[in-house]
């Protein structure tokens, strides 16, 4: 009885473990577990955090934050020194509106002798029609005195060539009338010839009269050609003294468009290099370009010297979602492709704890990088799908934060991984070595 006893509890034992074996069979052959591959990263912004440099440079005013600080996009950062930049400034703007007083009084002299060299007189102008309003009243009395001075001594020199026509215009005319005379003169004695020579043809008259009214017709003849010679230089020099008028006025006329294109290229270039002063009066201030959190004071020293291009501090951009770079071994790289999900645990935070952040490996390098120390890896980033609300309030992700990532690249079934280590040494063993 003891016997059956004992024969019956060993088939129940039997029974019992080969059940639990089938049944642990069946169940690994369906249940399944993530394959994955595994990284080491770092969290990092999508966005690059924004360095804050000056293009040219200069002496440290004052830093107006503190690293930490939360800044919106405008706000000031750092101011430098800007004395320099404002003096030349100044300068600058002093020789503009030098360089516009003499422009404005140029253009109203053109406008005054536009007809002078016909008339011998300026024209009448209102003069504050050609100054700037915005010029200072120093400025324009600079103007107002120039622009005398100049068409008074205009008018110095055109006086006196105008007094030369007058008068060489008055001695045409009298010459003129002059010939008018002598031609009259001349017509009668021919009558009064003609006469005479009737008469010494009847007897009336003696020969010696005859000649002597001929010798007079010869006598105004020569004295009409000589005066037609006259009128003819003096009509000569008359044209001399007024080519002589237009040429002043139109010497001063060329010597004032010349110094007119001389300042309107010397002020544009002006213009050009306030333009460029400005920009650098308006670059001493930097201003935050995002809104963020400042990182990282680099000079934080006033009165320190900083080169141009040089960071000063870094902004952390607050719209930028948070990704992790992390770093894959070159050996698992066949099993990877964008678009595969990731676990993200935080070496900060306990994984058992606090959990781990989903998220969606989106790109993987084409080719491997070489680390400081030698080593090749493949670097991908993975987008955060999850974010702080999967732990507890408390928990913050920040920029810098390790973390070890798994990459989930397919699924397999616990008996295909009981059974990995037989195949590969079953294959292993088949080869030849």
């Amino acid at each position: 009885m003891s016997l059956k006893s004992d024969v019956r509890r060993s088939h129940f034992i039997i029974y019992t473990v080969l059940s639990f074996v089938v049944v642990v069979l069946v169940w690994s052959n369906f249940a399944t577990i993530d394959e994955v591959v595994k990284g080491v990263g770092q969290v990092k912004t999508q966005k690059d955090v924004q360095a804050i440099q000056s293009l040219e440079g200069g002496i440290i005013r004052e830093i107006l934050v503190d690293e930490g600080e939360y800044v919106e996009a405008g706000q000031p950062l750092v101011r430098l020194d800007d004395i320099a930049f404002r003096s030349a400034l100044s300068e600058l703007e002093e020789e503009i509106e030098g360089l516009e007083a003499v422009r404005a009084r140029l253009r109203a002299q053109l406008a005054a002798t536009e007809t002078m060299s016909e008339t011998g007189r300026a024209s009448a102008i209102n003069l504050q029609d050609y100054i700037p309003e915005d010029l200072t009243p120093e400025s324009k009395r600079s103007i107002e005195s120039g622009y005398t001075a100049s068409i008074v001594a205009l008018r110095s020199q055109t006086n006196t060539v105008m007094q030369r026509v007058s008068q060489a215009q008055e001695s045409l005319n009298e010459t003129i009338q002059t010939i008018i005379y002598l031609e009259e003169n001349l017509v009668n004695l021919r009558e009064e010839l003609a006469l005479n020579e009737r008469a010494y043809e009847q007897g009336a008259i003696s020969g010696v009269e005859l000649l002597q009214v001929r010798r007079n017709v010869t006598d105004k003849q020569s004295e009409l050609d000589r005066t037609k010679s006259e009128q003819e230089r003096k009509s000569q020099q008359l044209e001399e003294y007024e080519f002589e008028l237009s040429s002043v006025v139109d010497n001063y006329r060329s010597e004032v468009q010349d110094e007119l294109n001389t300042t309107d290229t010397q002020l544009a270039q002006r213009r050009s290099s306030q333009v460029a002063i400005s920009d650098r009066v308006f670059r001493t201030v930097l201003n935050s370009p995002v809104s963020g959190t400042v990182k990282m004071i680099l000079s934080s020293t006033s009165g320190g010297i900083v080169q141009g291009g040089e960071t000063i501090l870094e902004v952390v951009p607050d719209d930028s979602s948070l990704i992790v770079e992390v770093r894959i071994n070159p050996q698992d790289i066949g099993y990877l492709r964008p678009g595969l999900d990731s676990l993200v645990k935080l070496s900060a935070y306990d994984f058992v704890i606090y959990g781990g952040i989903d998220g969606n490996l989106t790109q993987i390098s084409a080719d491997t990088i070489t680390g400081e120390e030698g080593e090749s890896y493949y670097l991908g980033r993975v987008e955060l799908s999850g974010n702080v609300t999967q732990f507890e309030s408390t928990v913050d992700l920040i920029p810098g934060m390790q973390a070890e990532v798994d990459i989930v690249v397919g699924k397999k079934t616990i008996l295909e991984y009981w059974l990995k280590p037989i195949l590969r040494a079953k294959y292993n063993s088949m080869r030849e070595v």
